[in-house]
């Protein structure tokens, strides 16, 4: 309508309304890969390149004698950095809604044709697939059907077998790492599950010190996996006896760490009850125990569930987290294979990988199956 072509109206309308959520986006992906340890872990370190989370790991893993203290040096700057740049993450998105762009006054989108560039568009649509998911898990696949790993060609084609997938199956070891895996997912999600309806509901209906105990469940978020990890493992060296090293102790941590996500699915369930079913329960003389059992966690079934399942999936995969605290007998799926790339064991590292994909996998289906039919939130 001013005559302000495609360029312009992208550069001085487009981008200006979408900077705080550009900015944002970058700050959250720059906090995710300041903290992230498995990439650093696996390809850095046989190259000598570290960064914060790799080198307070090797201090207490692979240094002789371990040298906590510097460990902890480490983890604390590592702490400093992260709770500045989530206040400054806080920051941007606290003042969000002055970009707001649709309301209710007719809005309705526009479909922007891509002429010429649709080809390129829908390549990368056709090729975003290839090279995240088909690729990776086809590199994978024959990994684990070779006695030792070698390129793609067709001269391997006569090695391949399922001898590395007997191994994996047959072995005590391993089938202990997946039961131990599935027993540390299913009782943190249970824990998660049940302290997040109560301070869902408290922190939902103001109850009084909500507002605290809502802070204090979010602390965790603030610490890197590996940070969190390293200060427990402190904590169960100094209280002795057969704390540390134990499947117990593996799920009071991650209990701990995936509180904050647990207490968001709960809050949001909360949320859509309205008051005043409770308050008809308690005008008919029911307690607030009551109240809680037999009116809101009826209607809380479908997010509970669902938070269970979010829990229970992120539990499974962390590596960071708990490497320095499994022991001989509380050994995990993520940590037997960080184990074997360590060792140089790419055949039964692939076939291990393989078996516990497929679990993982069945449990993502049925979580995006359930949040889907009940229209719950993704995380």
């Amino acid at each position: 309508m001013c005559g302000a072509g495609l360029s312009a109206t992208f550069r001085r309308v487009t981008f200006g309304m979408v900077r705080p959520a550009l900015l944002a986006l970058g700050l959250l992906v720059f906090i995710k890969a300041s903290e992230a340890f498995e990439v650093p872990a696996l390809v850095g370190l046989p190259g000598s390149t570290r960064v914060l989370t790799s080198t307070i790991y090797q201090q207490l893993a692979l240094a002789q004698p371990p040298d906590v203290g510097r460990a902890s040096a480490f983890g604390v700057l590592l702490l400093v950095v992260m709770a500045t740049l989530l206040q400054f993450y806080n920051r941007v998105t606290a003042s969000a809604h002055r970009y707001q762009s649709i309301t209710g006054r007719g809005f309705r989108p526009r479909v922007f044709r891509l002429g010429r560039w649709r080809y390129a568009a829908g390549a990368a649509v056709v090729a975003i697939p290839f090279i995240v998911v088909i690729i990776p898990l086809a590199t994978i696949v024959w990994a684990a059907c070779l006695p030792y790993y070698q390129p793609f060609s067709i001269a391997a084609l006569p090695k391949l077998g399922i001898g590395n997938f007997v191994e994996v199956l047959s072995a005590l070891s391993f089938r202990g790492s997946i039961l131990n895996t599935l027993v540390l997912g299913a009782s943190a999600a249970t824990l998660v599950t049940v302290l997040s309806i109560i301070m869902g509901w408290c922190v939902a209906r103001h109850v009084a010190g909500s507002h605290l105990l809502d802070a204090l469940a979010a602390l965790p978020l603030v610490f890197p996996a590996i940070v969190l990890g390293l200060a427990f493992l402190e904590i169960f060296v100094n209280i002795g006896g057969s704390v540390y090293g134990s499947l117990s102790s593996l799920v009071v941590v991650s209990t701990v760490a995936y509180l904050p996500y647990g207490l968001r699915y709960a809050q949001l369930g909360v949320i859509q009850i309205h008051p005043e079913l409770e308050e008809a329960a308690t005008l008919a003389g029911a307690r607030h125990g009551k109240v809680l059992v037999r009116v809101v966690l009826p209607l809380l079934i479908p997010a509970m569930i669902s938070c269970w399942l979010f829990v229970f999936l992120i539990a499974v995969r962390a590596v960071s987290l708990l490497l320095l605290l499994v022991g001989p007998d509380s050994q995990i799926v993520a940590v037997t294979l960080f184990d074997f790339w360590n060792n140089g064991q790419i055949g039964e590292l692939a076939a291990l990988g393989c078996v516990w994909t497929t679990i993982v996998t069945m449990f993502s289906i049925s979580f995006l199956v359930f949040t889907r039919r009940y229209q719950l939130p993704l995380g």
